[in-house]
């Protein structure tokens, strides 16, 4: 599905769900099943009606509760059941619960006896609810914390506040926190695409803000480590050092998948393109020439022996063809095995023009061009 079907198609389900558990409530099952039925391909939602089925009358009763502003009820039921803290009415209760702690927390910032007694009697009610028990007296008991975070949130001095965090892990349990860490979560986002699109200046501006944001330093450093690698890079490239440029590369895959180097790399395939071209021709010499830039680079290496295989196969096949007696075959086969050993396909071509029996009885090298250079022509005269 493209994705702004899909987008219909969860947010339709959602209305079906919620018609479903209003019939199953009803106790007809089969109408239920009926409405969600063309949606059970899904094994996401599958599986969330599953769970309907099994916890509608807890749901029902959850929601009854939450109809009649029976919050705290509601909460003490939902830590019994914890399954209902993932439907929406839950979200209603938490919503209030936290507009109150906020406003039970800006009164206590004032620190006069009657705003710390009315914030006090905002919150005793929440403590009969275990999930929230924590959280409360710990406001009660740190509440100059609780509004020191506050101030340092405010002036966006977010590398004191995640300090202030770490030593006070109760404020881990604020909404607050959970807010300012998802801020986090789409500035790391947004700082990704833009290394990805190749904007290093706007990244790293990013990078730097979000580097105060503790949970996403070490991630942050790394990303930074990458810009700069690759700011390098286009550094580099200008001086066309073609065999320092390749040396960077080999030792970064990150460097390796980036638009940078491929277009770079460019350079080299087109060149392979062309000594492609002259291999099938059996011309070693322009293979040779053609090549000369990139010759004695470790990463290109496995390609560039390829291309002067196909060469040397052939060059060896138009010279048995063309003038066979003034061929020093033996010498030709040693410089062959030297690079590749005595191979399959050189026994194929043996058996081609009928040569085999000068094929010597080398042991396998098929990557001795790793230690030694390419030869200009393979094919040695008599």
């Amino acid at each position: 599905m493209t994705k702004e079907i899909a987008i219909k198609y969860d947010t339709v389900w959602e209305q079906v769900l919620d018609m479903a558990k209003d019939v199953l409530a009803s106790r007809d099952l089969e109408k239920a099943q009926k409405m969600v039925r063309p949606f059970l391909w899904d094994k996401r939602k599958k599986d969330a009606f599953a769970a309907l089925q099994v916890n509608i009358a807890d749901i029902k009763h959850f929601e009854s509760l939450v109809e009649q502003d029976s919050f705290i009820t509601a909460f003490k039921f939902a830590d019994e059941k914890q399954h209902l803290q993932t439907i929406k009415s839950y979200e209603k209760i938490q919503d209030n619960f936290n507009k109150k702690f906020q406003v039970a927390k800006n009164l206590f910032t004032k620190e006069s006896r009657q705003d710390i007694q009315n914030a006090k009697n905002i919150l005793t009610p929440y403590l009969k609810i275990d999930s929230k028990k924590s959280l409360i007296n710990n406001l009660m008991q740190n509440y100059k914390v609780f509004s020191r975070s506050s101030r340092l949130i405010k002036a966006r001095n977010f590398k004191v506040y995640f300090r202030l965090v770490e030593n006070n892990d109760f404020l881990k349990d604020e909404n607050l926190y959970a807010k300012i860490v998802e801020i986090g979560n789409q500035t790391y986002s947004k700082l990704l695409k833009l290394e990805q699109e190749g904007d290093y200046d706007k990244a790293n501006q990013i990078a730097t803000y979000l580097e105060d944001f503790t949970p996403f330093t070490e991630q942050v450093i790394d990303v930074k480590e990458v810009i700069q690698s690759k700011v390098d890079l286009q550094s580099l490239i200008l001086t066309e050092n073609t065999k320092l440029i390749y040396e960077k590369i080999s030792l970064s895959n990150e460097l390796e998948l980036s638009s940078i180097f491929t277009e770079y790399h460019k350079i080299y395939e087109e060149k392979k393109e062309v000594a492609t071209f002259f291999a099938n021709e059996g011309e070693s010499p322009k293979v040779m020439r053609t090549l000369e830039e990139h010759l004695g680079i470790d990463y290109l290496l496995n390609s560039i022996a390829m291309v002067f295989k196909l060469s040397y196969l052939i060059e060896i096949e138009n010279k048995m063809q063309s003038d066979p007696s003034h061929t020093n075959m033996r010498e030709t086969l040693e410089r062959y095995a030297i690079l590749y050993g005595i191979d399959d396909d050189l026994h194929f071509l043996a058996k081609k023009m009928n040569f085999t029996q000068l094929v010597p009885n080398y042991p396998p090298n098929a990557i001795g061009f790793k230690t030694h250079d390419f030869f200009e022509n393979i094919v040695v005269s008599a």
